[in-house]
C-alpha cells in the first residue's frame, strides 16, 4: 500500500547526551552523546539519509495514526546502527515500523574522537502523516 498516502518524514538529529562527552563505555569504547571532533555521516550524505528512509517506509496499513515516532539508537566504530530504542512511541504499528526503517540504516561512516572512531548515540523522529 506504499504510495497510497502523502509520508512526511520530518527528520532531524538531535544530539543527545549528558553536559560531559562520554556517556558510558562499552567494551573500552566511549559512546559520545555530545560532540565528537568528526560527527558520523550517512555515506552519501543528509538528503541520501532521506530519501532512504522515505524509500524504504511504509504506512502500516491499519492502526497507525498521525504523529512521530522518537527512536534512539547508536553507531558504533564500524559505522552499523545498534542498540534501537523507541523514545517517544505513537503506537504498536507505526513504533515497529519506525524500528525496521532504522534497522536498514547500517551505511554510516563512523565519528572520530582523537583520531580513534568512537560510538556516537543519536535521537531521530519519523513523521507518519496521511492523506
Amino acid at each position: 500500500m506504499k504510495k497510497h498516502f502523502t509520508l512526511i518524514i520530518f527528520l532531524f538529529f538531535v544530539m543527545v547526551g549528558l553536559p560531559q562527552e562520554e556517556i558510558a563505555p562499552q567494551n573500552n569504547n566511549i559512546i559520545f552523546g555530545a560532540h565528537p571532533e568528526i560527527k558520523p555521516e550517512y555515506k552519501g550524505g543528509f538528503l541520501k539519509l532521506l530519501d532512504d528512509i522515505n524509500s524504504n517506509l511504509e504506512y502500516p496499513k491499519r492502526g497507525c495514526i498521525e504523529g512521530r515516532v522518537f527512536l534512539s539508537f547508536i553507531i558504533d566504530t564500524l559505522g552499523q546502527v545498534t542498540k534501537i530504542q523507541i523514545t517517544r512511541g505513537l503506537n504498536k504499528k507505526c513504533d515497529k515500523e519506525a524500528i525496521r526503517v532504522v534497522k536498514l540504516l547500517n551505511n554510516w561512516i563512523p565519528g572520530t574522537q582523537r583520531g580513534k572512531k568512537v560510538s556516537f548515540k543519536y535521537t531521530i523522529p519519523i513523521r507518519f502523516k496521511l492523506n
